[in-house]
């Protein structure tokens, strides 16, 4: 079963989690990729969510290896 939150905390991570998102079609679909894990980071502080998004952007744009 999913999980809801309102519509103001879940733009709230939304702003966070995609504020250094580009408009290239890579990064717009990551973008839809990662927004289904907006109401998991509910708990989550700015710091973790900015981390998340940027260990994300590294692995899957940038190719990097992920972390074991």
């Amino acid at each position: 079963m999913g999980i809801r939150i309102g519509e103001e905390l879940a733009g709230k991570i939304s702003t966070i989690l995609f504020q250094d998102f580009g408009d290239s079609p890579a990064e717009q679909f990551l973008r839809q990729e990662l927004e289904r894990y907006v109401p998991q980071l509910r708990s989550a502080s700015e710091k973790e969510i900015r981390d998340f998004a940027d260990y994300q952007r590294e692995i899957y744009l940038q190719g990097k290896n992920p972390l074991p």
